[in-house]
């Protein structure tokens, strides 16, 4: 026992870093190829390489990940029975939002390693502002297009009052890019769970405001056991773990949903709260479905 503790702990992440490390390479290569790019280009071909440069960087990314995780057995992930409905989003022809609760890092990682590439491809999500000042992670964080969440896990309400109006931009040019048609993911807590991972903290309802406005297909995701392999607290992760997670669609149409339990898209508050809430209770019931099945959270 004493051995495996010293494996799991100390030599498990370190061979996990260098395959995360080598794996991320080509993704690298490719955000500053294309930064230089960007760099002599102008006009709607500026524009046209910005969303060539984000989809390959995403892709490499993911295939990264997936060579990356491949590589440490020790590392399972157990997509459940609902996942392989993950194949039918977007479907309906309507943009797609996914929404999953915080426990590690390791969450984007395993999302990224899992989701089809055709579909991931497709997704910008939220992140926090520390990502797009790490070296590396951040010039490829950067060049994928994703936005950054100007909080942190600490602040408090007046802290994070200040960087109100920086939200607010980032949550205009989120919604910019879904009324486009593209596809955007997040996490509703808001802040990584440093607590009890068996538990779904409250979901903010600002970030469903787009789901109000726009008629987008709703997915909701559920882990349980990333915060194993990565503690919350943890400068690093890669510790032996079995990993569970479960997709699926909470609606085809966030108007044609609100519509059918008599609230009206006009009271934002009131919907978006709405939304909020059924999606943190849809989270709560695949994560209860997963500890049910033998998964640990932490």
């Amino acid at each position: 026992n004493a051995q495996h503790g010293f494996c799991g702990k100390r030599i498990c992440p370190v061979f996990f870093a260098l395959a995360l490390l080598l794996a991320l390479l080509p993704a690298l290569v490719v955000s500053v190829t294309g930064n230089v790019l960007n760099l002599v280009t102008c006009g709607c071909a500026k524009k046209c390489c910005g969303n060539v440069l984000q989809q390959t960087v995403i892709v490499t990314f993911a295939l990264g990940s997936r060579i990356a995780m491949g590589l440490c057995c020790w590392i399972r992930i157990r997509p459940g029975t609902s996942f392989q409905t993950v194949y039918n989003a977007g479907e309906t022809g309507r943009p797609c939002l996914f929404v999953a609760n915080h426990t590690s890092f390791f969450d984007i990682l395993v999302i990224m390693s899992i989701i089809p590439i055709s579909k991931v491809r497709k997704a910008r999500m939220f992140v926090s502002h520390k990502l797009f000042k790490t070296p590396v992670l951040g010039t490829i964080v950067r060049a994928m297009g994703h936005y950054s969440v100007p909080f942190n896990n600490t602040d408090d309400q007046q802290k994070r009052q200040l960087q109100a109006d920086t939200m607010r931009r980032e949550m205009a040019r989120f919604e910019e890019s879904i009324a486009s048609g593209g596809w955007g993911s997040w996490f509703p807590e808001g802040r990584v769970n440093f607590d009890d991972n068996h538990t779904v903290n409250q979901f903010k309802k600002g970030g469903f405001v787009p789901a109000v406005r726009l008629d987008v297909e709703l997915w909701c995701c559920s882990f349980c056991g990333n915060a194993v392999s990565w503690p919350a607290r943890a400068g690093f992760g890669g510790r032996p773990a079995c990993i569970g997670v479960e997709l699926e669609r909470l609606c085809e149409s966030t108007h044609d949903f609100l519509a059918n339990k008599g609230l009206e898209r006009s009271n934002i508050e009131a919907s978006s709260m709405f939304l909020a809430n059924v999606s943190q209770e849809f989270v709560q019931a695949r994560l209860n479905k997963l500890i049910e099945e033998g998964f640990v959270g932490h």
